[in-house]
């Protein structure tokens, strides 16, 4: 060759270097990794971090091109529906408040006949 490069060398040249013939990421260059994934030259033409951001990228853009159901607006509640959630959170909260109770009254009999115990008012037969 004359001095010039073709297409295949320049797209070549980033991932090997031509002393050792090492495998470089196409970004930063680096030449270790633990894991080397695509990009958009290619199947395993970056290193793990440069992968990772190069993915994160190309899903934003995605998500910013087409709406997902976490984009999409909300359907208006029933007000039905509001009144049956508000009763059921309600019923929940007073369930676990009788249970929290039920829980005091237990701990309260068992260090009363404790203190007994410890006192000598109360003998085991």
């Amino acid at each position: 060759m004359d001095g010039k490069t073709t297409k295949t060398e320049l797209v070549s040249s980033p991932t090997t270097s031509s002393s050792a013939g090492m495998k470089a990421c196409q970004i930063c260059r680096t030449t270790k990794t633990p894991l080397w994934r695509g990009g958009p030259s290619g199947p395993k033409s970056l290193c793990n971090a440069c992968g990772i951001r190069h993915r994160k990228k190309r899903r934003e853009l995605h998500v910013s091109c087409y709406p997902t159901a976490a984009t999409k607006p909300k359907k208006k509640e029933n007000s039905n529906q509001n009144v049956l959630r508000l009763f059921l959170l309600q019923q929940r909260s007073s369930i676990l408040k009788l249970r929290r109770r039920h829980r005091l009254v237990e701990e309260e009999e068992a260090a009363v006949l404790l203190m007994a115990l410890s006192s000598g008012s109360l003998y085991s037969s």
